[in-house]
């Protein structure tokens, strides 16, 4: 039985594709909340984050429960790319959340950022996992 710590779902995520070589030109970033920025981007950027958890009502021990886990991987491709490179980058994250119990995928069409100067495809991947939040002896 697999358990994800809480701290460590997006991480995780990260690294998982990350370890896929067709990423590699990819920039794979925790999201932030939105800020304005002065830059715009110059490669494809993959934007990772929790979306929801809902938990179930019985728990599997003292600090885990399990849970449905939705993780946005919100895909930005600057316009110097072609525009098919996004249905590409979406394909392969399919590929890489398969290793866990998907119950969903989301997404929808292409929108374009004019402040990043980037198209944007928001997506949420939906899984079922058991979770970890720590017991109360954790520091």
């Amino acid at each position: 039985m697999r358990i994800m710590k809480m701290d460590d779902i997006t991480l995780n995520i990260k690294k998982l594709i990350k370890s896929d070589a067709f990423f590699e030109n990819i920039n794979v970033i925790s999201a932030f909340p939105d800020k304005m920025k002065s830059t715009r981007l110059k490669q494809p950027v993959i934007a990772i984050g929790i979306d929801n958890i809902e938990m179930a009502s019985d728990r599997i021990d003292e600090s885990s429960r399990r849970g449905d886990i939705c993780v946005f991987a919100d895909v930005f491709l600057p316009t110097q790319f072609d525009i098919g490179m996004m249905e590409k980058i979406f394909s392969k994250l399919c590929t890489c959340f398969d290793s866990f119990n998907i119950l969903s995928i989301k997404t929808g069409r292409s929108r374009f950022d004019s402040y990043a100067q980037a198209y944007v495809l928001d997506t949420v991947f939906t899984f079922n996992d058991n979770i970890e939040f720590g017991s109360e002896n954790d520091e």
